[in-house]
């Protein structure tokens, strides 16, 4: 995929088609490779997936990209956890929850690498 059509696929939402050819991460990939002309817009790209994953409870950890031929590999994705402060303390230490499921991580991680 050149850099013009790659930027047409993901500026016009083709990826969205039920004929779509690639995954989320791969086409995070081809945004970083438009900017790579300046390393802060590059990872920006990647930032600002690690944010939008936060917002929605999800810690993700991204694979070394050197090792994968700076390919974008999740290493792992792990909900948040919520630290309940106004209960009572359990063995020395709090009570914390997970802010989402387990299962739901796996499922947002298994559509990003669809």
């Amino acid at each position: 995929m050149s850099k013009v059509n790659g930027r047409n696929y993901i500026a016009h939402l083709n990826y969205l088609s039920p004929k779509h050819k690639y995954s989320l991460l791969y086409l995070f990939e081809k945004l970083r490779e438009m900017l790579e002309y300046d390393r802060k817009l590059k990872n920006a790209v990647t930032k600002s997936l690690i944010d939008l994953l936060d917002k929605h409870g999800m810690c993700v950890v991204f694979a070394n990209l050197k090792n994968n031929k700076h390919r974008l590999v999740i290493a792992s994705l792990k909900p948040k956890k919520l630290r309940h402060l106004s209960g009572k303390k359990l063995n020395d230490s709090y009570i914390e929850t997970n802010q989402v499921s387990e299962e739901y991580c796996s499922i947002v991680k298994a559509l990003l690498e669809m």
